[in-house]
């Protein structure tokens, strides 16, 4: 059949996708990489999760990924989640369930050593949670502040800047912030701890750039 939805030039195809696959071993990061940095996405019954190794030249490797609770499978959809986060955890509260599947799942990532082509050791320099859901976006900050791994983690949450709109680096600058390449830091309010803010267009289409690139 036809697609539902004409392709738009540029966009990228399947094939594209698996034509930049690494070939490394799963869980094993490239000999030239220096740093780690780890995902999760949240929702009610599953985390989505990635760690990337990456160079000093910001040339990233995805080297493993799946969700938590493990669904034992290789392919599956947030519809047909089994086991879900429930399930898994055993507590019948939303915030519960998710605080206790953010606690196992950090200590899954951040809590070993990943190994290196020539058996050298990384661990996760940084895990960003996202916390842009409005049902998990207290837990999540909760949790980061409250962690075993509380130096490692920090809520996120992408802004959706359009052409129309100021980039990031044109809003003014405020007393207590942190900046890069279009992500910011604001300084903490009372009682919390910080948060990042990136423009997720931008970064959407530099991910696509770099998967477009022969």
């Amino acid at each position: 059949p036809l697609p539902e939805v004409d392709q738009l030039p540029g966009e990228l195809t399947a094939e594209d996708i698996a034509a930049r696959v690494n070939s490394h071993a799963r869980a094993i990061a490239p000999n030239r990489s220096t740093r780690l940095t780890a995902f999760i996405d949240v929702s009610q019954d599953l985390l989505w999760w990635a760690v990337v190794a990456w160079e000093d030249t910001f040339t990233g490797a995805v080297i493993d990924y799946g969700a938590w609770p493990d669904q034992r499978r290789p392919y599956y959809a947030l519809r047909d989640a089994n086991p879900t986060i429930k399930a898994a955890t055993k507590i019948g509260s939303l915030e519960g369930s998710l605080y206790a599947a953010m606690n196992a799942l950090a200590d899954q990532l951040l809590g070993r050593d990943w190994l290196t082509d020539s058996g050298g050791k990384l661990r996760v320099e940084r895990c960003l949670i996202d916390s842009g859901w409005g049902f998990s976006t207290s837990v999540v900050k909760r949790f980061c502040r409250a962690s075993k791994w509380a130096s490692l983690l920090m809520p996120s949450k992408g802004v959706g800047i359009g052409a129309k709109n100021p980039p990031m680096s044109d809003w003014p600058q405020k007393p207590g912030e942190k900046r890069g390449a279009n992500w910011l830091v604001p300084a903490p309010k009372p009682g919390e701890g910080r948060m990042v803010l990136f423009d997720a267009n931008h970064w959407k289409s530099f991910v696509h750039a770099r998967l477009g690139t022969p």
